[in-house]
C-alpha cells in the first residue's frame, strides 16, 4: 500500500524586517551589511562577517517608541566648507565630506590625555603624557570657525580638561572665535577642591558638564573605581555658589544606576544653576568601556531609562515628552520648573519641533525668540488640539497656566528694565534658569555602529589638523587610539 509523503510546511519567522544599513564587524572592523528587525517586542541590529561570524545587539526594548524616533526628519544644515574629498565613502572620508548630512552643532576639542581618575567605563584612552599646546588649540578653533562661521557649542574635553595648565586661556580664545557656548567636561575633582579655580571659571563664562552618576556610592565604585559622592556634592556646591550654568551627565549602566535617574532628574528640576541633563546609556568604547560588562542582548537602552523615569514620576513624564533628532542619537525634552506640580513638560503644551534648534543650538536667544515661544505655548494651551486639553481638568489647566503667566510677567519686567544691547542675553539666561533641557545621547560602538545614523551626526571631534569627524567615527576608525588603530598594535 502506497503512502503519500507529507508535504513540508513553511513556518513563520518571529522576526519582522525593518531596515537595512551598514555596520562593522566588532572583531576586524570591516564594513558589512546589517539588518534592523523586530523580535519579541524588541529592536535588534544583526550583522555577519565572513571571517568572524554573526553579531546581534539589542537596540531598543520598545518597538513603537523606536518607530516614533525614526519618524522625524528635517532638511539638514550644510557647513560653510567641506575639507575632505569623497573617495572611499562613509566612514572612511570623514573630514567632513560631501556624503555627510549635517553641520557641526557641537564641536569637541580634546585638550589633554591626563586624568586624575581611572574609570572602569572610560570612553577614551588616557596615556597621561600630553597637553594640547595653546597655539594648536587656537588653530583648531580657527578652522572650526571657517567651517561653521558661528559654532553654537564647543565642548572642551580630555582626559580631565581642568588639569590643562592653560585651560582658562583656551576657554577665552574659544569665545573670540564666534563660539556661542563653551562647555567644559569635568569629573569635578578640581572644581570641588580649588575654589579659586571655580571663581576663574565663572569669570570665563564657561558652562560645566559634570559627570554625575547619581547619589549612590556603589554606582561610583563600579563605574568610576572609587566613592566620589562627597567630591560630586562639593563640586555642585561650588558651582551653585558661583552660579555657573551646569549640565549633569549621568552614564547609565544595567543593574548599577538605572534607579538613580529619577533622583537625578528631580535634583535638576530643583536647582536654577542646573540647566540641563545629558543622559548617556553606557557605550562599549574607550579604555574601560570597551570591556565593561559587555552583554549585547541585555545592556541598558534609552527606552529602558525612559521607562524608569516614567515609573519614578508615575506617568507625569512620558517617553513621548522627548522629541527626536533625525539621526536617532539625540532626544530632547524641555521642562518648565517651579509649578505647583513641580514641573511642566512643554511638549504637552505645544509643538517643540519648530524651536528645537533654538533650544539646542542658540543659547543666546533673541528677545523676539523668547517672547514668541512663550506666546505660542501659552496660546496652544487654550486650543482643543493640545494634549493637555484632552486629558486634564480645568483646575489642572490653571495649575499649568500659573507658572507660564509668572514667567511671562518676569520676561515683561526684564524687557522694560534691561538695556537693549544686553536684552537678548539676559532674557535667554532667564529662560534657561526656568527651564530644564534634558537630552539623551546614544553613542555608537563597534557593536551598534549604524552608518545611516553616522551620516546625520552633528556632534564632531575637531582634530589637531582642523578636520571635523563625527565623534563615534573618530572613536572607532580615525583617532590615534581608535578601535581600528588599537587592532594594529
Amino acid at each position: 500500500m502506497n503512502s503519500k509523503k507529507e508535504t513540508p510546511k513553511r513556518t513563520k519567522s518571529d522576526k519582522i524586517f525593518y531596515d537595512l544599513t551598514r555596520s562593522c564587524c566588532p572583531v576586524c572592523l570591516k564594513l558589512i551589511d546589517a539588518q534592523i528587525y523586530f523580535e519579541n517586542n524588541c529592536v535588534f541590529l544583526e550583522k555577519h562577517c565572513p571571517a568572524h561570524g554573526s553579531t546581534k545587539v539589542l537596540v531598543s526594548t520598545n518597538i513603537e517608541w523606536f518607530k516614533y524616533v525614526r519618524s522625524y526628519s528635517v532638511p539638514y544644515s550644510v557647513p560653510l566648507r567641506l575639507t575632505s574629498k569623497l573617495n572611499k565613502g562613509c566612514p572612511e572620508d570623514c573630514g567632513l565630506c560631501s556624503e555627510h548630512r549635517q553641520h557641526t552643532s557641537i564641536g569637541v576639542i580634546r585638550v589633554t590625555n591626563r586624568c586624575d581618575l581611572n574609570c572602569p567605563v572610560c570612553c577614551v584612552h588616557n596615556a597621561n603624557n600630553w597637553d594640547l599646546p595653546l597655539s594648536q588649540a587656537k588653530y583648531m578653533f580657527e578652522q572650526l570657525q571657517k567651517s561653521e562661521g558661528t559654532t553654537e557649542i564647543v565642548s572642551i574635553s580630555g582626559g580631565e580638561p581642568t588639569l590643562h595648565p592653560q585651560i582658562i586661556d583656551i576657554i577665552n580664545y574659544a569665545y573670540s572665535c564666534n563660539v556661542t557656548r563653551c562647555t567644559l567636561s569635568s569629573n569635578g575633582i578640581r572644581i570641588a577642591e580649588d575654589e579659586a579655580f571655580v571663581e576663574e571659571l565663572a569669570k570665563s563664562k564657561a558652562y560645566i558638564n559634570l559627570s554625575f552618576d547619581g547619589f549612590n556610592a556603589n554606582a561610583y565604585l563600579q563605574l568610576r573605581g572609587k566613592d566620589l559622592i562627597a567630591i560630586k556634592l562639593k563640586a555642585l556646591q561650588n558651582l551653585e555658589k558661583y552660579n555657573i550654568p551646569t549640565t549633569l551627565i549621568p552614564t547609565i549602566a544595567k543593574d548599577i544606576n538605572e534607579d538613580e535617574m529619577g533622583p537625578i532628574f528631580e535634583y535638576g528640576l530643583s536647582k536654577s544653576f542646573i540647566r540641563s541633563l545629558h543622559i548617556q546609556p553606557l557605550t562599549h568604547i574607550g579604555a574601560g568601556g570597551r570591556n565593561f560588562n559587555v552583554d549585547l542582548l541585555q545592556h541598558v537602552t534609552t527606552s529602558d531609562i525612559l521607562r524608569k523615569i516614567e515609573e519614578y514620576f508615575k506617568g507625569r513624564i512620558s517617553a513621548y515628552d522627548f522629541v527626536p533628532e533625525p539621526n536617532e542619537c539625540f532626544l530632547t525634552g524641555l521642562f518648565l520648573k517651579g509649578s505647583r506640580r513641580g514641573f511642566i513638560s512643554l511638549s504637552r503644551l505645544g509643538n517643540l519641533h519648530p524651536y528645537l534648534d533654538k533650544f539646542l543650538n542658540e543659547p543666546a536667544l533673541s528677545d523676539k525668540d523668547v517672547k514668541r515661544i512663550i506666546m505660542e505655548i501659552s496660546m496652544n494651551m487654550l486650543m482643543p488640539k493640545t494634549a493637555i486639553n484632552k486629558n486634564t481638568s480645568l483646575r489642572e489647566k490653571i495649575t499649568y497656566i500659573s507658572p507660564l503667566l509668572a514667567l511671562s510677567k518676569k520676561i515683561a519686567q526684564t524687557y522694560f528694565t534691561t538695556p537693549k544691547k544686553q536684552l537678548g542675553f539676559v532674557l535667554s539666561n532667564l529662560l534657561e534658569e526656568k527651564m530644564l533641557l534634558v537630552n539623551f545621547h546614544t553613542m555608537m560602538d563597534k557593536y551598534s555602529f549604524d552608518q545611516k545614523r553616522l551620516v546625520q551626526c552633528s556632534h564632531h571631534s575637531v582634530t589637531t589638523d582642523g578636520q571635523l569627524i563625527p565623534e563615534c567615527a573618530d572613536t572607532l576608525f580615525h583617532s590615534k587610539f581608535s578601535e581600528r588603530n588599537l587592532l594594529k598594535k
